[in-house]
């Protein structure tokens, strides 16, 4: 393995560096209701706004509070989710939902909200440990 220089740097495309990723992945209950595989696209968070997000889920002392946290991931797969928007006011009508995160759970109830969330982590550089993000934000 070569170690990282400069040099090498310097020789990277800087809109290459900035690219967003982003990934589609099948959502499994909206699948089972049309009787077609359908996906959504998410994007990578920036570390700040993944943590912003993620941090929601502690108390005033800066303990996790397992209660917030199904909600914390929420939070992260709407601001992750691009389509559809979870933000679009029409599809929270439709579907009589009083805010994003509420179609979030709506669209994506129980465990496939949490996988979601899981790609974004892995997507946005978190790995597979929320358990372990959640820790950093106490320390």
């Amino acid at each position: 393995m070569e170690k990282l220089s400069i040099d090498m740097l310097m020789r990277l495309d800087r809109e290459k560096v900035a690219e967003v990723p982003v990934k589609d992945i099948k959502a499994n209950r909206l699948s089972q209701l049309m009787g077609q595989d359908v996906t959504v696209e998410i994007k990578a968070l920036a570390g700040d706004i993944y943590m912003d997000l993620l941090a929601t889920a502690t108390n005033k002392k800066g303990n996790v509070d397992v209660s917030k946290t199904y909600r914390a991931q929420a939070l992260i797969v709407v601001e992750a989710m691009q389509s559809p928007s979870l933000k679009d006011k029409e599809l929270q009508v439709h579907f009589g939902a009083a805010s994003p995160i509420d179609l979030a759970k709506t669209l994506f109830p129980g465990g496939e909200l949490t996988k979601i969330f899981q790609e974004v982590a892995d997507l946005s550089g978190f790995g597979d440990d929320e358990d372990e993000d959640l820790e950093e934000i106490k320390n």
